[in-house]
């Protein structure tokens, strides 16, 4: 399993959505915590993805498809005010800690 930075993720997915395009960040690891809140994103996909530390998206704008199917949390996930404009598919994830959906 590769690892990728928070940045990176936010430098790859913090692009103007198009239809059909998908960013793949599918399969990674990912050490430290990663700060979405407030973000735009594209079509993400974070099947498989390990998240070691918390993920912040409050406020976040999921532009289009949503995906962390198989993907692990560590961490505290929040996603408290976030928007999805499409499919979020959290098939067989897993969490190792609090989840905030509101």
């Amino acid at each position: 399993m590769s690892s990728i930075s928070a940045a990176e993720i936010v430098r790859r997915a913090a692009v103007p959505l198009q239809k059909g395009e998908t960013v793949d960040l599918a399969g990674l690891h990912v050490d430290e915590p990663l700060d979405l809140r407030g973000l735009r994103l594209a079509n993400v996909d974070f099947s498989r993805t390990h998240f070691a530390g918390s993920v912040d998206a409050r406020g976040t704008v999921f532009g289009g498809l949503s995906w962390c199917r198989d993907a692990r949390f560590a961490g505290p996930l929040d996603l408290t005010g976030a928007v999805f404009n499409n499919d979020l598919r959290m098939d067989r994830a897993v969490f190792s800690s609090a989840v905030r959906l509101s």
